[in-house]
């Protein structure tokens, strides 16, 4: 029994004006432009868990591919739920519903604890400064 409430929603109703992305919209400047474009679109939805303040305290945002891939596109646990669990919970969701498929997600390298996390679930790095932002792409496939 999972020890967190993890939910799903389409993208469009995430409530994006939640602390949880300030440091999103630091690292990549383009985030808002990003989401205006994306949160309409039927192959988006987040995985989520709020606290009792109904603030996000994880969110995965997720993009199914037409090829069958699917885009772990934001993956960010609160720095207040470290090591509590609520990390591999939602990850352990992200893999449950998406099962025989690849998943892969676009890493800054300075994220070194979310390099070994992901890691401990099977993603190896398959691409090195893949994009415009010079993260790792990272890959698994369930």
């Amino acid at each position: 029994m999972s020890k967190f409430l993890i939910q799903e929603i389409d993208l469009v109703n995430a409530n994006f004006d939640d602390p949880i992305f300030a440091s999103l919209r630091q690292d990549y400047p383009d985030f808002d432009s990003w989401l205006n474009k994306v949160k309409h679109l039927s192959n988006r939805k987040m995985i989520f868990s709020k606290d009792d303040k109904g603030f996000y305290r994880a969110v995965a945002i997720l993009k199914y591919n037409s090829n069958g891939s699917v885009k772990l596109s934001t993956f960010k646990v609160n720095q207040s739920s470290w090591g509590h669990g609520l990390g591999t919970e939602l990850m352990l969701q992200v893999i449950e519903e998406n099962k025989g498929k690849q998943v892969y997600i676009q890493v800054k390298p300075k994220y070194t604890k979310l390099l070994r996390f992901l890691a401990h679930f099977g993603f190896i790095i398959v691409e090195s400064k893949s994009n415009k932002n010079d993260d790792l792409t990272l890959a698994v496939s369930l």
